[in-house]
């Protein structure tokens, strides 16, 4: 499963939008569905911000969820 396929899935386990967690970290909510589809890349110093906003390790966005 894909990093930002794990953002979605952490995301909507919290019932966060993606404006909400745009807001959170500093990205618009066009880039976060743009990292969730997997046509953008997100740079590490992101990643650990989604990280923290979604209180999950970065780790966490590299193992397979189950759904």
């Amino acid at each position: 499963m894909a990093v930002g396929e794990n953002i979605k899935k952490f995301r909507n386990e919290i019932g966060m939008t993606q404006l909400e967690l745009g807001n959170r970290v500093g990205l618009s909510d066009r880039t976060i569905s743009a990292i969730e589809l997997g046509t953008r890349e997100i740079n590490g110093k992101a990643l650990k911000l989604v990280a923290d906003a979604l209180s999950v390790k970065i780790d966490d966005f590299f193992n397979e969820v189950k759904i």
